[in-house]
């Protein structure tokens, strides 16, 4: 009989490699066992992020239907309306001014990767494109479970990150996940990046960051994490690590090249950063101002008769758990100091850019590794117990969407 005696870890917690003596067949034995790994890195994912989301999409509804709303429409709503535009209308030609000379809100604030997806479904299927978005956003965060396990399971163990999808799906902004948003496939795209930078898959991880860089601008810490690490590759082989040289190149490209785009459509390369700065966006570095006003106002009690108070409250408890997280996620060295690097940068990014407080929890929504901590602190707990807490925070994620969402109601259809 073969003991795990003298074999690798791998060996040890997986079973012998060596064929059953039974069968006789050592390669059916491995494929098998190849095959069946394969489907639970695929469908344990896949279930636990179902199985999570449900709720938090079960109470959003139950909320709807109590305010006489409209499901579908709600989904596709604020900005994901934005993205439906682009893509019936594409981009506008030209700055647009109002009478006192204030730069307008308009269509090229909004990166060009989710219209185009919607516009090539609503194209082929005839599909509207607002549900196309929704589409997208539905397929793109079934990815992104899979992928967030993917970079977990070895760093955490399959149980923990197993875990942190289905936290990642309860989340208090995941309702954005089924939204016609760009924060799904953003994390999608972004998730498997990271995964390929880790196994230094360097074509890979920069063409998956070009993806990135046409779906959001917090793109921009993937592009300098990917480029820095390649160039490091690239002088360090002396650049006989062509892959390494070519994705320096690469992984800017999309964001470069919407920026180009723009300066060519409308004759401004900085148009993207003066749309940015529309009334109700004013969507620009300031050094985190914008937030750390509106946590001390929250701290303070200023507003308490405002009607926006509920939702800073909201907001602000995201983004207290997530610079808790944060600090448990930099302290915890089980997670390679990439995935380290990007969090840390993201979290930075998305606090430190002004703009309106009510969208910091949804900006923080890519940020899948701030689950991790949770997730290893809930693995270790019984089942019935981590599932209760799941469920909880998906409760409050549910009724968190129909509190963002559910006024979009009140709009003209």
């Amino acid at each position: 009989m073969v003991t795990d005696v003298g074999m690798g870890r791998d060996e040890a917690l997986n079973g012998s490699l060596d064929p059953d003596p039974g069968t006789g067949d050592g390669g059916s034995g491995l494929r098998d066992r190849a095959l069946a790994r394969a489907k639970a890195a695929f469908y344990g994912p896949i279930a636990a992020y179902a199985a999570a989301h449900a709720v938090v999409m079960a109470l959003f509804a139950w909320s709807l239907a109590h305010q006489h709303g409209r499901f579908l429409f709600a989904l596709s709503s604020w900005d994901a309306d934005w993205y439906t535009k682009i893509a019936k209308h594409g981009y506008e030609n030209h700055l647009h001014y109002s009478h006192s000379g204030r730069i307008e809100q308009m269509r090229i604030a909004f990166f060009p990767l989710l219209p185009m997806l919607e516009r090539g479904i609503s194209t082929t299927t005839g599909l509207d494109p607002h549900n196309a978005g929704i589409v997208i956003s539905l397929v793109a965060s079934l990815v992104a479970a899979v992928g967030i396990h993917a970079v977990l399971k070895d760093r955490l163990g399959n149980r923990a990150a197993l875990v942190a999808v289905a936290l990642w799906a309860a989340a208090p902004p995941s309702i954005y996940e089924s939204s016609a948003y760009s924060e799904p496939l953003f994390t999608a795209v972004t998730v498997w990046a990271l995964w390929a930078l880790l196994r230094r898959r360097w074509l890979t991880a920069a063409g998956l960051t070009v993806a990135a860089g046409l779906c959001r601008s917090s793109a921009v810490t993937l592009i300098g994490l990917v480029c820095l690490l390649a160039l490091v590759e690239a002088v360090r082989s002396r650049g006989r690590d062509w892959r390494a040289v070519v994705a320096v190149v690469l992984a800017p490209m999309g964001f470069i090249g919407y920026m180009v785009y723009l300066g060519i459509h409308t004759g401004h390369y900085d148009a993207w950063f003066k749309a940015e700065k529309a009334p109700y966006w004013e969507s620009s570095f300031d050094f985190g101002k914008s937030t750390w006003d509106a946590l001390r106002g929250l701290a303070g009690f200023d507003g308490v008769h405002n009607a926006d108070f509920l939702a800073t409250v909201l907001v602000g408890g995201v983004v207290v758990t997530s610079i808790v997280a944060l600090y448990f996620v930099i302290r915890d060295r089980r997670l390679p100091w990439e995935l380290v690097a990007w969090t840390v940068l993201t979290v930075l990014f998305s606090l430190l850019t002004g703009g309106g407080f009510s969208s910091k929890a949804r900006f923080l929504l890519p940020c899948f590794i701030l689950w991790a901590p949770f997730a290893s602190w809930f693995a270790k707990s019984r089942t019935s117990s981590m599932v209760l807490g799941v469920v909880v925070i998906a409760l409050v994620g549910g009724w968190f969407g129909a509190y963002f969402l559910g006024p979009a109601n009140h709009m003209s259809p």
